[in-house]
């Protein structure tokens, strides 16, 4: 098996920030500051992938030929039997054959690429395995393509699963384009987990088309499920100790009037 490593020059996915800043200890959230980036609030719609809760992986293939498997960081350390799978996978009969991936995406308009496939492995033994899965598996929810004159590009959210289905690989669960309030709501909801079919750890979210800050990263966020339900306890906390101190500066009913005021303004904004 050939690995990634420092010289392999393999595309690493963008960092993905929280949608809200934290604390410098990152026990809390900063709710007075709205957005982590000011910059999501200008875009209208965005598309809610699942965040699968597992290993970072990459799978890259391109047009010299390299077959090549990695990690999050170059030269991670990766399980045996989920290289084996992807190898089975991806790599065609001999396990190694870049081509395999590349004719493939061809197929749909693809050609010529080189490609790294972004994924996470799952499966037992990697983080919780909450999709209850017998054996180690790859899951894509991100492909990025270049060619040798520059041109360099990650794939729309819409055409993940197509790339999925035609490698014959699963892929992250997508909802409906929304905006932020929308999605943020979606993760909050009770029925958060019959809604996505299981205990997701959260979503991973994208504009329909990518679109790239001045530094040239591409504009994404991640909201979890946990840090939902931990803002929603920060904010109770809040709200009742803000309930004492109004209350014996107005009185117990100004001072309900006031929360139930600031409690909307809080929901909205978040």
């Amino acid at each position: 098996m050939a690995v990634i490593n420092t010289e392999s020059a393999v595309p690493k996915q963008s960092k993905i920030e929280n949608l809200l800043p934290r604390t410098k200890d990152g026990k809390s959230f900063i709710l007075s500051e709205g957005l982590k980036n000011n910059s999501w609030g200008f875009i209208n719609q965005w598309i809610a992938c699942e965040k699968a809760d597992g290993t970072n992986m990459r799978v890259h293939a391109n047009q010299n030929g390299d077959f090549l498997i990695g990690g999050k960081s170059d030269n991670a350390n990766i399980a045996g039997d989920l290289v084996t799978w992807i190898e089975t996978k991806l790599g065609g009969e001999s396990g190694e054959d870049a081509r395999f991936i590349l004719d493939k995406l061809a197929e749909i308009g693809y050609e010529g690429y080189t490609v790294t496939l972004f994924g996470e492995g799952i499966g037992p033994k990697l983080e919780r395995n909450r999709h209850g899965l017998e054996e180690k598996q790859f899951m894509l929810y991100d492909v990025h393509f270049s060619k040798d004159d520059g041109r360099s590009f990650f794939a729309p959210p819409s055409d993940i699963q197509e790339i999925g289905t035609i490698l014959d690989i699963p892929t992250v669960k997508m909802a409906p384009p929304a905006d932020i309030e929308t999605i943020y709501q979606m993760v909050s909801a009770d029925e958060w987990e019959e809604r996505i079919g299981y205990d997701a750890e959260g979503i991973v979210a994208y504009p329909p088309s990518p679109v790239y800050d001045t530094f040239g990263n591409r504009m994404c966020f991640k909201l979890k499920r946990a840090d939902v339900l931990r803002i929603a306890e920060q904010v109770k906390a809040e709200q009742e100790a803000q309930a004492v101190a109004i209350e014996v500066e107005e009185g117990p009913l100004e001072a309900a009037e006031k929360i139930v005021e600031e409690t909307r303004e809080v929901v909205v904004e978040a």
